[in-house]
């Protein structure tokens, strides 16, 4: 189905997000999901920037708004809003009704790590922790669900 030529789908809550008066995106997430937005201000202190990093990418302030969305295996993106000083954004959550498709969309691998019970229990026993720091913390494990040497 299509809204305004858009491609659209039925979502149980909307997010309508206008930026100084012009609609930005009418996210949702389908039936079911995840549906979240945040809006993200970086300035980075030159001082630590790391040495791989350019000064440039590094030092450059940011401020972004974000919209995404998990679905079954999927997550998908609104493009992100570069916004600055000044900039009026307005959020209203809506209720089930079509939403737009977001632009970018792409297939979550999930890795299940299966451990025998026993086994588990026995390595994240108190006395099977690791020192860091000085204090204990619980043993970590690999995909194959074994401890790495």
């Amino acid at each position: 189905m299509t809204r305004n030529g858009k491609a659209t789908r039925r979502s149980a809550l909307r997010f309508d997000t206008v930026v100084n008066g012009t609609r930005y995106c009418l996210a949702g997430s389908g039936r079911y999901g995840v549906l979240a937005l945040n809006l993200v201000w970086i300035k980075r202190d030159p001082k630590k920037r790391p040495p791989l990093k350019t000064a440039e990418r590094w030092c450059r302030e940011e401020c972004r708004l974000r919209i995404g969305a998990m679905t079954g295996d999927y997550q998908e993106a609104w493009e992100p809003l570069t916004v600055k000083e000044g900039d009026e954004i307005t959020i209203r959550v809506l209720g089930p009704g079509r939403s737009d498709l977001p632009p970018s969309r792409s297939r979550v691998v999930s890795a299940t790590v299966k451990l025998d019970t026993s086994e588990a229990a026995a390595r994240c026993a108190p006395d099977a922790g690791n020192k860091v720091n000085g204090s204990k913390r619980g043993p970590s494990f690999n995909s194959k669900g074994t401890r790495p040497k």
